[in-house]
């Protein structure tokens, strides 16, 4: 039950949170830790007690920050949809707890091609 502590997560229909438990996998973060969201493949994170700084990069510059992602986001979407132009980076800014899990169970259930902005 300590997965429903990320908001997001707590909000999927019970079907998909049961089917998506048996993929987590608890992990502990320390301040600096990156989260490798750029990567084949990959992985997802739900954030519990762990904070993740947010920042775009864009044309080989220094990351620029964007957003603080605690237990109420899902970090690492964009770049396996690709909903955004820009790279993203994550590391962590407050060590703590969250969840990760291989984004091709993401993918498998979720139609890619009728996403939007809106």
């Amino acid at each position: 039950m300590l997965e429903l502590r990320n908001t997001y997560y707590a909000a999927l229909p019970t079907a998909l949170q049961k089917k998506w438990k048996a993929h987590l996998t608890l992990k502990e973060f320390e301040v600096g830790d990156p989260l490798p969201l750029n990567t084949g493949g990959g992985f997802i994170y739900f954030p519990i007690t762990c904070v993740a700084m947010i920042g775009i990069r864009a044309n080989g510059c220094p990351s620029t920050f964007l957003r603080f992602s605690g237990h109420g986001a899902i970090i690492g979407v964009a770049k396996i949809f690709h909903i955004s132009k820009v790279e993203l980076e994550a590391t962590i800014c407050c060590g703590g707890y969250g969840f990760a899990m291989p984004a091709k169970v993401l993918s498998q259930d979720v139609d890619d091609s009728a996403l939007s902005t809106d």
